[in-house]
């Protein structure tokens, strides 16, 4: 949980005072009134899982984590459109934005589509279209974002505008809101350079990791003892990029330096061994510091596959890398994950911010998201500029270098240029780790997601309310 966000409380004072006000002259009184809450988001559309993802719906969930924290005492409900190609990709969604006390409600973006292949006939059956507009009347307040208007929202000529405000993607605008435009809803900037990040970390009930594989060979991060563990160390990628996991490891390995202990690389995402030439070409076997280097897959049966092994003459030590790659990773696992990793990858809003808020520093798939990382630099540059924090300038260079896409001709220049190389064993030493804790404390003292909520969802809400007791006193005025 941020560490400037606790304790907040259901309301401001004033607004707390407000609804707690009996009937009275000149008060129309709010006491023990419901207040209804909607937080709303939409997958984005697209033919490729690749493109879609699953971090739109990811932000909707963290959205709605800060909303239930301002206002626990509201009925809160959850909406998300999808365009999965099939069932799995939905219940993967659905995993998601599941929760113990919030309803949630499943849009099919596709669901108007006449000709849909029968892998897709299921998803129609599960659209909740009429129940979602019956929400978007009822409700005191609606959060939507990033990705695009959920049909009801974006069919509705602007009637929900008034009590609806949409978060954009961080240093990115939707271009669906417009305060002026037919929807004539306000959007909020997210990013770093307007201090707007979801920091809030998420709990879960499961404090071990449920996969097996994940249980035997990587370390609990909750845990002092390993349990028995096979390996102690591990690292986490997360990303849809192949060539961003063929990236990572070969940092990893340069990170490593050459001492030989094995490690347990964990990746969203397999490397298709027709693409190993690719990204690891035959020739520069001596870009690794190593007398060889075995990459391991390991099987959900347990068994152990070499996939890959690289041999450099001239090294001393052997490195083993035991490379995981679950079918599905739970929130709870993906929640250690982050938590245990030595450095963790990440590629798009959520993750990095899922990271940060674990007081960590992520290196950033720098391609995918360009404005993003330039974002994240100029924070990273304005606290090392900071009085005190001049040690942790030097250390941005290795990170930067880490992060990028290191391509054919990028390999050879780190092959020629050992001083760089070396540098990257800084991501692992005690003087990083310190640059980590403090610049994540520093951008949570600054982080400004809950207050900028609160504001607005508490304006809202106050007109809201008094538009309601208008229109009843109208309807009893007309019935009298």
């Amino acid at each position: 949980m941020n560490v400037t966000e606790l304790n907040s409380g259901l309301f401001s004072q004033d607004l707390t005072k407000f609804l707690n006000e009996p009937e009275s002259k000149g008060s129309p009184g709010f006491k023990n009134r419901t207040i209804k809450i909607v937080v709303a988001t939409r997958q984005f559309m697209d033919d490729t899982i690749l493109r879609r993802g699953y971090g739109d719906i990811a932000s909707g969930v963290r959205e709605l984590g800060y909303v239930r924290k301002l206002f626990p005492e509201a009925t809160c409900s959850f909406v998300f459109e999808h365009y999965a190609a099939d069932i799995d990709e939905l219940n993967r969604l659905r995993s998601i934005a599941t929760f113990d006390d919030v309803k949630t409600f499943i849009l099919d973006g596709r669901h108007r589509q006449i000709f849909r292949p029968p892998e897709q006939q299921q998803l129609a059956a599960e659209h909740q279209e009429e129940e979602v507009c019956q929400l978007l009347h009822e409700a005191n307040f609606i959060l939507h974002g990033p990705s695009g208007l959920i049909a009801p929202l974006a069919n509705s000529n602007g009637e929900f505008a008034s009590k609806t405000v949409g978060v954009s993607e961080y240093a990115v605008k939707s271009g669906d809101y417009s305060n002026t435009g037919r929807h004539g809803i306000e959007e909020i900037d997210m990013g770093f350079s307007c201090q707007r990040l979801y920091l809030m970390e998420n709990t879960y009930p499961d404090t071990v990791f449920k996969d097996d594989l994940l249980r035997k060979y990587c370390a609990n991060p909750l845990s002092k003892s390993c349990d028995g563990n096979d390996q102690s160390v591990f690292y986490f990628v997360y990303g849809h990029d192949e060539s961003f996991l063929a990236q990572a490891l070969r940092v990893l390995v340069l990170m490593e330096g050459d001492n030989d202990r094995d490690v347990v690389l964990v990746s969203s995402r397999q490397l298709n061994p027709d693409n190993y030439g690719k990204y690891f070409p035959e020739q520069r076997p001596d870009f690794f510091p190593y007398k060889s280097v075995k990459l391991f897959k390991i099987n959900s049966d347990d068994k152990k596959d070499v996939i890959m092994t690289f041999q450099n003459p001239d090294g001393q030590q052997e490195k083993n890398i035991n490379m995981i790659t679950p079918d599905q990773i739970v929130n709870s696992d993906f929640d250690l994950l982050q938590q245990g990793s030595v450095i963790n990858w990440s590629s798009g809003d959520i993750s990095i911010s899922d990271v940060l808020a674990k007081g960590k520093i992520p290196i950033v798939e720098q391609f995918k998201k360009w404005y993003l990382f330039e974002e994240m630099v100029s924070a990273m540059k304005k606290f090392c500029a900071l009085p005190g924090n001049e040690q942790y300038g030097p250390l941005m260079e290795p990170w930067k270098t880490a992060g990028v896409n290191l391509a054919d001709h990028t390999v050879g220049s780190l092959k020629h240029n050992p001083d760089k190389r070396v540098s990257l064993q800084q991501l692992l030493g005690a003087q990083w780790q310190a640059f980590e804790r403090d610049f994540t404390d520093w951008l949570k003292k600054n982080n400004q997601t809950e207050s900028f909520i609160r504001e607005k969802a508490e304006a809202i809400i106050r007109k809201t309310l008094f538009a309601e007791n208008d229109d009843n006193s109208s309807s009893s005025g007309l019935s009298e």
